[in-house]
């Protein structure tokens, strides 16, 4: 393909179709091969497997925008175990959380304290620390406070 010719670089490049689906792009319907002059060596250009430094056009019109953390197959399995272990009231305040709740906003649920609900839930992620990797945001358990 000859992307660096191509007469929607420049809007691609800027970002213009960033919001769209690459299926509604000019770049999905160009197929490489309306160039002004033939390609007479085609047999000369570089294969796939010679790659560039800079991102191809397309990869720079949609950039990933928040790449997903990969994690082993076996923290997968570890952490879906654990899930079908916990009993329900733990359970029920991992999916609180993971939902978005607070601490304030669980325990209202709950109808408990908002400490017994930090308590409970630092409890779990020290005893599971394979959880930790479901609340990625989340501040580490410092113990600093009287115990409960």
């Amino acid at each position: 393909m000859e992307c660096h010719k191509c007469e929607h670089r420049a809007a691609v490049e800027s970002g213009k179709f960033s919001g769209l689906a690459f299926e509604e792009t000019p770049c999905a319907r160009c197929d490489g091969t309306a160039y002004e002059y033939p390609l007479e060596y085609r047999d000369l250009l570089p294969s796939d497997e010679t790659s560039s430094s800079e991102p191809s056009v397309p990869e720079q019109a949609f950039p990933e925008a928040d790449p997903t953390p990969l994690l082993p197959v076996s923290v997968l399995v570890a952490t879906v175990e654990t899930l079908l272990s916990l009993p329900d009231l733990e359970l029920r305040i991992l999916r609180l959380r993971r939902r978005g709740l607070t601490h304030d906003g669980i325990a209202g649920v709950l109808g408990t304290r908002k400490r017994a609900v930090e308590c409970r839930f630092n409890r779990i992620l020290a005893r599971h620390p394979v959880l930790a990797s479901l609340f990625p945001s989340r501040r580490p358990f410092t113990g600093g406070g009287a115990g409960v």
